[in-house]
C-alpha cells in the first residue's frame, strides 16, 4: 500500500494516525477494515480484490504528503 496525504500547505501537520503511518512505511502493515462505502454510485463501482480480506494486513510501502499553496494550487511532494 502507498498512503498518500494531501494538505493545505507544507507546514500543515499530520493527525496522530497519519503520523503513525509514516512512521511504519517501509516496515509496518495496515489492517483493512474498510465496510462497502454508502457515498456514492462512483465510490461504489470502485472494489478491492476479492482475495483482500477483512482484517487482512497490507504493507506500507510509502508515505508521501502532498501539499498546495492553500489557493487550490498544487506545490509539492514530501516523503
Amino acid at each position: 500500500m502507498v498512503v498518500v496525504e494531501t494538505k493545505l500547505s507544507q507546514n500543515t501537520g499530520l493527525t496522530i494516525g497519519q503520523t503513525l503511518a509514516q512512521q511504519q512505511a517501509g516496515k509496518g502493515s495496515l489492517s483493512y477494515k474498510a465496510e462497502i462505502p454508502k457515498i456514492n454510485d462512483e465510490i461504489m463501482n470502485v472494489r478491492l480484490p476479492k482475495s483482500i480480506d477483512r482484517g487482512t494486513q497490507i504493507p506500507i510501502k510509502a508515505f508521501y504528503k502532498l501539499y498546495g499553496d492553500g489557493k487550490n494550487t498544487f506545490k509539492g511532494i514530501t516523503k
